[in-house]
């Protein structure tokens, strides 16, 4: 139920969850209009949450949760499950510093953590912010190229 696309092996040796972190920019851009939103001087990049993959497009913050399969070039890849931000979101990658009021994290929790009486059980207070993958079809893909998706029905 929590992980219906998942395969054995989704999960690489060096990583925690799987070999692909999907984010987008939207959802970036969200999470810095709630953190103006709540008076925290933080504007974040997408390079603190360590993404694979980033999409750009003409669609809401947090439309890649519903995205079952993303097809970029020739490469098909499964929405694999949330991925659940730890602490290491607080440290700033420029300076190697933690943000001592434990920002963005504390606030991704207060808007991106699960009601999910289950996911709850698996994933506890961690807010969810990008997508796991795992590789449906290989080959190379490339800066640039057009993404295509197929979203959930549920």
């Amino acid at each position: 139920y929590l992980t219906p696309l998942r395969k054995f092996d989704d999960k690489p040796y060096f990583a925690d969850g799987s070999p692909y972190l999907l984010m987008t920019f939207p959802s970036v851009n969200l999470l810095n209009n709630n953190l103006k939103e709540k008076g925290v001087d933080l504007e974040v990049e997408e390079t603190r949450f360590r993404p694979n993959l980033m999409v750009s497009g003409d669609f809401g913050g947090f439309a890649e949760d519903k995205w079952s399969f993303i097809k970029i070039g020739d490469v098909v890849f499964r929405n694999v499950k949330p991925c659940t931000r730890c602490i290491f979101t607080t440290v700033d990658p420029k300076t190697g510093e933690k943000d001592p009021r434990g920002q963005p994290l504390k606030v991704l929790r207060e808007f991106r953590s699960t009601e999910d009486a289950e996911e709850k059980k698996a994933y506890g207070t961690s807010p969810m912010f990008g997508i796991n993958l795992g590789k449906e079809v290989g080959g190379r893909i490339k800066v640039g190229q057009t993404v295509q998706i197929r979203k959930s029905e549920v």
